[in-house]
């Protein structure tokens, strides 16, 4: 199967920024947290997409091949190379990832382990046959990873509100206007070198910020927005599991769709335990999709009420850095609220719906089949006997006690 991202257009895609070399080797993530992971993924998104590069720059990645393969084979995860007029398949990819590392020769090699973990080398290439003999993969046809990254790394730098962009990071950093001003630039012209990408973003952090919490800082923030680029240029939805974004509230956010999962008493053991014939037959029944539309509005909600404090809040810090003024102490209540967001929300529905047979965990001592019936069955009985629950929980719970928790604990707007 070969096709461009734009024919998935009708597809709930996402792109996990676990399978990432540089993160596998920042987060020690083992190979069995990346099967678990995508197992879980594949319960809540039609499809993952992933650059075909990622399957030979790990070991990690490289020692789950086998596992991969039918989910490949089925389309359940694609391997994604750059537009047909650029590659024509995986070998080709391969060769032009190849001869771009010896362009760039040992220019990155000694700034992270994690950065030299990006370039194609030779003994690379049994692995890159192995994934072209598959033969199913997709071109992206609609601009390119390295726009779009450069595009999120002049908007983090010189306009993002983010609480998290580089932007907010140096005028947190930074007492004085000028020095700021002056890193600013420099990272801005980071964008005009003919080889921008990942690497050569770090290797301008390292040559302007000394090493400490700043550094690491801008080096993780720089990793996200090249993740996230490589999602947009796939049309996917972005989550990796080291993002210190997880604590907020979003759609996409796999630890709330476990918190769910929990509710039921199916745990992450539990998922790690089903084989992929039982979590396909799972995701593909009317239960199962019954119960991600319930869910799915329920974190619709309780995103909106979320997004309406931290719009707020924002425009309260832009506002005060222009006066001069008290900036800070509406930017701490901002961080306050997203790093509990998430717990407030997960307390409330726990509190809900926990006390009920539904919520007995499941037990993980008999076969796959026989596990994924029994989940199931609750899935069904959660969807068809907790309807005012559920009302309940979306119309009073999250519009009135998750908005008034969060303003307590941080001590009000």
């Amino acid at each position: 199967m070969r096709k461009n991202i734009s024919q998935l257009d009708m597809s709930h895609k996402a792109f996990l920024g676990d399978y990432d070399s540089f993160t596998i080797i920042r987060h020690h993530i083992r190979p069995k947290d990346i099967v678990t992971l995508t197992k879980l993924a594949l319960l809540f998104f039609d499809q993952l997409v992933l650059p075909a590069a990622f399957f030979w720059q790990s070991p990690e990645m490289e020692e789950n091949i086998p596992f991969f393969h039918q989910l490949i084979s089925e389309e359940y995860v694609l391997p994604a190379i750059r537009a047909r007029s650029a590659t024509n398949d995986i070998s080709d990819y391969f060769d032009r990832r190849l001869k771009e590392g010896e362009q760039t020769g040992d220019r990155f090699v000694n700034i992270y382990p994690e950065v030299s973990s990006e370039i194609a080398k030779e003994s690379n290439r049994a692995t890159a046959k192995e994934i072209q003999s598959i033969n199913t993969f997709v071109h992206i046809d609609r601009g390119s990873v390295r726009q779009s990254f450069i595009k999120k790394w002049y908007f983090d730098i010189l306009k993002s509100q983010s609480n998290y962009s580089i932007s907010s990071l140096l005028v947190r950093e930074f007492s004085s206007e000028d020095e700021r001003q002056l890193l600013v630039n420099k990272l801005a012209e980071v964008g005009r070198d003919p080889l921008f990408s990942r690497a050569t973003c770090i290797e301008a952090i390292c040559s302007l910020v000394k090493a400490g919490f700043l550094r690491e800082s801008l080096i993780s923030r720089t990793s996200r927005l090249y993740l996230m680029a490589n999602a947009e240029a796939y049309d996917c939805m972005f989550f990796c599991s080291k993002d210190p974004k997880n604590t907020l509230i979003f759609e996409e956010n796999l630890f709330l769709w476990l918190k769910a999962l929990n509710l039921l008493g199916i745990s992450l053991d539990l998922i790690r335990a089903l084989s992929i014939e039982e979590i396909i037959r799972i995701k593909n029944s009317i239960e199962h999709q019954q119960f991600v539309l319930i869910i799915q509005d329920l974190l619709s909600q309780a995103y909106q009420e979320q997004q309406d404090i931290i719009n707020y809040l924002t425009r309260s810090i832009q506002n005060e850095i222009k006066r001069g003024k008290w900036w800070y102490i509406f930017n701490s209540k901002l961080q306050a609220v997203q790093n509990i967001s998430v717990a407030v929300f997960c307390g409330l529905i726990a509190n809900m719906f926990s006390g009920s047979d539904i919520s007995v965990p499941v037990a993980i001592t008999t076969g796959s089949t026989a596990l994924a019936t029994h989940i199931l069955r609750k899935m069904d009985v959660f969807t068809n006997t907790n309807a005012m629950k559920i009302w309940a929980f979306r119309d009073y719970i999250i519009k009135e006690k998750y908005k008034n928790t969060i303003y307590k604990k941080i001590g009000g707007l």
